[in-house]
């Protein structure tokens, strides 16, 4: 069982099935940036398809799937 934990994190740093907003919009990361260009900007492609565009060193905070304890009485 795992539960969602909120994390501090920058861009390039999303991992898959990450959740974060942008855009007042919330995205589950289906995979981990790409670098874009010059490698000022970061893609994160996204479950359901499309990408999301980021600075590299954007401030986010991600909702992460985190181990939990394991349920047994």
């Amino acid at each position: 069982m795992s539960i969602l934990k909120e994390v501090p994190t920058v861009a390039y740093k999303i991992r898959r099935h990450d959740v974060f907003t942008r855009h007042g919009r919330e995205w589950m990361a289906a995979d981990y940036p790409a670098w874009l260009g010059d490698g000022n900007d970061v893609q994160v492609p996204t479950v359901g398809g499309g990408v999301v565009i980021l600075p590299r060193d954007e401030p986010l905070t991600v909702r992460r799937h985190v181990g939990g304890r394991s349920c047994t009485a």
